[in-house]
């Protein structure tokens, strides 16, 4: 088996999973193995999947794509190399196929885009969600999956931002985004965190909606093995990212123009 180790922006796309009439990651990635004949034309592996899936808009650094069959024999640089031309937003910075077994350890980032979140209250949230509970209230469910995950939350606070560390071997849909809400909430006082705590421990009622997908990122898969590190991919998402936040703090600076504008 082969295991890509893959980064992506994933603002333009529908998600991660495939998709018949919607521009997914893996739908990109597919295009990219034809039209450099890695697999052949049409062919779809009996395994292609990555580790963790993610909707859409939600972008990842590092997210693992499972490949089965011959595959792993057939992959060299020089086919990562032609590959790198066909993606734009998307980067293939390693790969391995070496053994791996579950589970994985996933980290997710949620960035809140606040600077004075008041710390003690980060504490004591991420103390509450920090443990194994039933989060049937901050998830999009499938009925056939268990609502029990075991969760560690963490935060940190730089760059005017605070952004919320989530890991764990497992995560439901939009759980992240449904906990991140939560804490914008808390801090409007639109809930206490005492309400939190009852939907964790009596999970009825409303759920708690999800917070924009555009400011979550899959951070790493612990996958367990020694990747191939490929540093042209890394060198282009590099630059990619480097005019990306350039060009959002050129918009950031025209907006505190409009206000300070409006305060005259």
């Amino acid at each position: 088996m082969l295991a890509l180790r893959v980064a992506y922006d994933g603002h333009p796309y529908h998600g991660s999973q495939r998709q018949p009439h919607h521009p997914t990651i893996e739908g990109e990635l597919l295009r990219a193995f034809w039209k450099t004949s890695f697999l052949p034309m049409d062919e779809v592996p009996s395994l292609f999947r990555f580790a963790s899936r993610t909707d859409k808009g939600v972008s990842a650094r590092e997210n693992i794509l499972f490949i089965g069959g011959h595959t792993g024999s057939l992959f060299k640089h020089n086919e990562l190399q032609r590959m790198t031309k066909y993606l734009e937003d998307i980067w293939i910075t390693g790969y391995t196929t070496m053994p791996y077994h579950p589970p994985y350890i996933k980290e997710y980032h949620y960035h809140l885009g606040i600077e004075d979140y008041p710390i003690p209250l980060l504490n004591e949230l991420c103390t509450i969600f920090s443990d194994t509970h039933d989060f049937s209230l901050f998830c999009r469910r499938r009925e056939s999956k268990s609502p029990y995950r075991t969760l560690s939350m963490t935060f940190r606070m730089e760059h005017g931002d605070t952004c919320l560390i989530f890991r764990g071997p497992g995560f439901l849909w939009q759980m992240c985004r449904r906990i991140a809400s939560a804490f914008y909430k808390v801090r409007e006082g639109a809930i206490h965190i005492d309400d939190v705590v009852a939907m964790l421990r009596e999970p009825h009622g409303h759920k708690m909606p999800p917070a924009p997908a555009s400011q979550l990122l899959l951070y790493s898969v612990g996958v367990n093995a020694p990747f191939h590190d490929f540093s042209p991919a890394r060198k282009k998402m590099r630059d990619y990212y480097e005019k990306k936040a350039n060009a959002s703090l050129a918009r950031y600076h025209v907006s505190l123009d409009v206000l300070n504008g409006t305060e005259r």
